[in-house]
Protein backbone atom coordinates (compact mmCIF):
# COMPACT_ATOMS: atom_id res chain seq x y z
CA UNK A 1 0.00 0.00 0.00
CA UNK A 2 1.30 3.11 -1.48
CA UNK A 3 2.44 6.07 1.76
CA UNK A 4 -0.69 8.47 2.57
CA UNK A 5 0.56 11.97 1.24
CA UNK A 6 1.14 14.22 4.10
CA UNK A 7 3.89 16.81 4.31
CA UNK A 8 7.05 15.01 3.96
CA UNK A 9 8.63 15.79 0.79
CA UNK A 10 9.60 12.20 -0.08
CA UNK A 11 5.61 11.62 -0.39
CA UNK A 12 5.00 14.08 -3.30
CA UNK A 13 3.13 12.19 -6.25
CA UNK A 14 3.26 13.27 -10.05
CA UNK A 15 0.24 15.69 -11.20
CA UNK A 16 -2.11 13.85 -13.75
CA UNK A 17 -1.65 10.65 -15.29
CA UNK A 18 1.55 11.13 -16.56
CA UNK A 19 4.70 8.76 -16.65
CA UNK A 20 7.60 9.49 -14.62
CA UNK A 21 10.25 11.22 -16.64
CA UNK A 22 12.50 8.15 -16.29
CA UNK A 23 10.22 6.19 -18.46
CA UNK A 24 9.45 6.53 -21.97
CA UNK A 25 5.39 5.88 -22.73
CA UNK A 26 6.74 2.51 -24.66
CA UNK A 27 8.60 1.42 -21.60
CA UNK A 28 5.67 2.44 -18.95
CA UNK A 29 3.75 0.09 -20.82
CA UNK A 30 5.73 -3.05 -20.43
CA UNK A 31 6.64 -2.53 -16.57
CA UNK A 32 3.45 -3.96 -15.20
CA UNK A 33 3.64 -7.25 -17.54
CA UNK A 34 7.47 -7.34 -16.25
CA UNK A 35 6.55 -6.81 -12.70
CA UNK A 36 3.84 -9.59 -13.30
CA UNK A 37 6.16 -11.58 -14.45
CA UNK A 38 9.12 -11.02 -11.97
CA UNK A 39 10.70 -13.79 -10.36
CA UNK A 40 10.88 -11.37 -7.28
CA UNK A 41 8.29 -11.98 -4.94
CA UNK A 42 8.30 -8.86 -3.28
CA UNK A 43 7.69 -7.27 -6.78
CA UNK A 44 4.90 -9.73 -8.43
CA UNK A 45 2.53 -7.97 -5.97
CA UNK A 46 3.47 -4.72 -6.75
CA UNK A 47 2.10 -2.06 -9.33
CA UNK A 48 3.61 0.39 -10.82
CA UNK A 49 2.29 3.44 -9.48
CA UNK A 50 3.04 1.87 -6.27
CA UNK A 51 5.98 3.71 -4.55
CA UNK A 52 8.66 1.27 -3.70
CA UNK A 53 9.83 -0.05 -0.05
CA UNK A 54 13.20 -0.57 0.73
CA UNK A 55 12.65 -4.73 0.61
CA UNK A 56 11.53 -4.10 -2.87
CA UNK A 57 14.39 -1.77 -3.65
CA UNK A 58 17.01 -3.81 -1.98
CA UNK A 59 15.60 -7.49 -3.59
CA UNK A 60 16.03 -5.45 -6.86
CA UNK A 61 19.95 -4.31 -5.91
CA UNK A 62 20.45 -8.27 -4.72
CA UNK A 63 18.90 -9.87 -8.19
CA UNK A 64 21.16 -7.28 -10.32
CA UNK A 65 24.45 -7.77 -8.69
CA UNK A 66 23.40 -11.52 -8.74
CA UNK A 67 23.63 -12.81 -5.23
CA UNK A 68 22.11 -15.98 -5.02
CA UNK A 69 19.78 -16.35 -2.62
CA UNK A 70 19.55 -19.52 -0.08
CA UNK A 71 16.51 -21.76 -0.26
CA UNK A 72 17.25 -21.91 4.20
CA UNK A 73 19.22 -19.10 5.33
CA UNK A 74 19.43 -19.32 8.92
CA UNK A 75 19.08 -15.08 10.06
CA UNK A 76 22.13 -13.78 11.91
CA UNK A 77 20.15 -10.88 13.29
CA UNK A 78 21.99 -8.17 12.59
CA UNK A 79 18.91 -6.27 12.01
CA UNK A 80 16.08 -5.80 14.72
CA UNK A 81 13.25 -5.70 11.81
CA UNK A 82 13.52 -8.17 9.53
CA UNK A 83 11.31 -10.76 11.21
CA UNK A 84 7.84 -10.94 12.20
CA UNK A 85 4.37 -9.99 11.08
CA UNK A 86 3.86 -8.56 7.37
CA UNK A 87 7.81 -9.19 6.86
CA UNK A 88 8.46 -11.90 4.37
CA UNK A 89 10.55 -14.61 4.88
CA UNK A 90 13.24 -13.73 2.65
CA UNK A 91 13.54 -10.34 4.52
CA UNK A 92 16.61 -10.90 6.43
CA UNK A 93 18.49 -12.89 4.37
CA UNK A 94 17.96 -10.24 1.48
CA UNK A 95 19.25 -7.34 3.82
CA UNK A 96 21.91 -9.63 4.85
CA UNK A 97 23.03 -10.49 1.33
CA UNK A 98 22.86 -6.44 0.74
CA UNK A 99 25.01 -5.47 3.82
CA UNK A 100 27.36 -8.31 2.54
CA UNK A 101 27.42 -7.01 -0.69
CA UNK A 102 28.26 -3.58 0.03
CA UNK A 103 24.54 -2.31 -1.15
CA UNK A 104 23.51 -1.05 1.84
CA UNK A 105 25.34 -0.16 4.92
CA UNK A 106 26.94 -2.88 7.52
CA UNK A 107 26.44 -0.77 10.52
CA UNK A 108 23.07 -0.04 10.88
CA UNK A 109 20.78 -2.34 13.14
CA UNK A 110 17.33 -1.20 11.65
CA UNK A 111 16.33 -2.49 7.76
CA UNK A 112 13.18 -0.70 7.77
CA UNK A 113 11.75 -3.35 4.94
CA UNK A 114 8.10 -1.86 4.57
CA UNK A 115 9.40 2.46 4.33
CA UNK A 116 9.89 3.80 0.97
CA UNK A 117 12.89 4.84 -0.44
CA UNK A 118 13.62 8.19 -1.95
CA UNK A 119 14.80 8.37 -5.19
CA UNK A 120 18.81 9.24 -4.67
CA UNK A 121 18.63 6.08 -1.86
CA UNK A 122 17.53 3.99 -4.83
CA UNK A 123 19.60 5.20 -7.11
CA UNK A 124 22.71 4.82 -4.63
CA UNK A 125 22.07 0.92 -4.07
CA UNK A 126 20.84 0.27 -7.57
CA UNK A 127 24.33 1.41 -9.02
CA UNK A 128 26.08 0.03 -6.16
CA UNK A 129 24.96 -3.91 -6.80
CA UNK A 130 26.30 -2.76 -10.40
CA UNK A 131 29.68 -2.23 -8.98
CA UNK A 132 29.89 1.59 -9.94
CA UNK A 133 31.77 3.52 -7.89
CA UNK A 134 29.94 6.59 -6.98
CA UNK A 135 33.15 9.25 -6.34
CA UNK A 136 32.96 11.59 -2.86
CA UNK A 137 33.80 14.58 -4.53
CA UNK A 138 30.92 16.60 -2.61
CA UNK A 139 29.98 16.91 0.65
CA UNK A 140 26.90 16.07 0.33
CA UNK A 141 26.43 12.28 -0.52
CA UNK A 142 23.41 12.91 -2.61
CA UNK A 143 25.07 15.38 -5.45
CA UNK A 144 27.76 12.49 -5.81
CA UNK A 145 24.93 9.96 -6.61
CA UNK A 146 22.70 12.01 -8.88
CA UNK A 147 25.74 13.38 -10.91
CA UNK A 148 26.99 9.60 -11.19
CA UNK A 149 23.74 8.78 -12.33
CA UNK A 150 23.80 11.79 -14.83
CA UNK A 151 27.31 10.67 -16.04
CA UNK A 152 26.36 7.35 -16.65
CA UNK A 153 23.05 8.35 -18.51
CA UNK A 154 20.77 6.47 -15.78
CA UNK A 155 18.67 9.37 -15.81
CA UNK A 156 17.31 12.13 -18.14
CA UNK A 157 16.50 14.67 -15.32
CA UNK A 158 19.52 17.52 -14.54
CA UNK A 159 20.80 18.09 -11.49
CA UNK A 160 18.09 20.85 -10.71
CA UNK A 161 14.85 18.47 -11.59
CA UNK A 162 15.92 15.32 -9.81
CA UNK A 163 13.82 15.40 -6.66
CA UNK A 164 16.30 13.28 -4.47
CA UNK A 165 14.10 13.56 -1.60
CA UNK A 166 11.15 11.96 -2.88
CA UNK A 167 9.90 8.74 -2.79
CA UNK A 168 10.59 6.32 -5.98
CA UNK A 169 8.29 4.31 -7.90
CA UNK A 170 7.77 0.67 -8.27
CA UNK A 171 8.36 1.58 -12.43
CA UNK A 172 10.82 4.20 -11.66
CA UNK A 173 13.14 1.29 -10.11
CA UNK A 174 12.42 -1.73 -13.00
CA UNK A 175 13.31 0.91 -15.56
CA UNK A 176 16.53 1.66 -13.06
CA UNK A 177 16.79 -2.18 -13.41
CA UNK A 178 16.77 -2.21 -16.64
CA UNK A 179 19.48 0.16 -17.52
CA UNK A 180 21.39 -1.41 -15.15
CA UNK A 181 21.55 -4.90 -16.73
CA UNK A 182 22.01 -3.08 -20.23
CA UNK A 183 25.02 -0.68 -18.72
CA UNK A 184 26.62 -4.95 -16.82
CA UNK A 185 26.28 -6.05 -20.37
CA UNK A 186 28.35 -3.47 -21.55
CA UNK A 187 30.62 -3.19 -18.85
CA UNK A 188 31.29 -6.23 -17.17
CA UNK A 189 30.05 -7.86 -14.20
CA UNK A 190 30.84 -7.35 -10.61
CA UNK A 191 34.18 -9.23 -9.51
CA UNK A 192 33.84 -10.59 -5.75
Amino acid sequence: VSPEVSGDPRNSVFSGNSAPEEITPVSFKNIQKHINNSEIPVLRSATEDEFASREQTVTLAVTIRGVELAEYYACEGRHTDTQGDNISESTCQIAERAQDAGIISRSKTTFRPLDSVTRVEAYSMLMKSACITIDKNNADWRENVIEKAIELGFTKRTFETFSPDRSILISEIIAIGKRLETWKEQNGSCTE
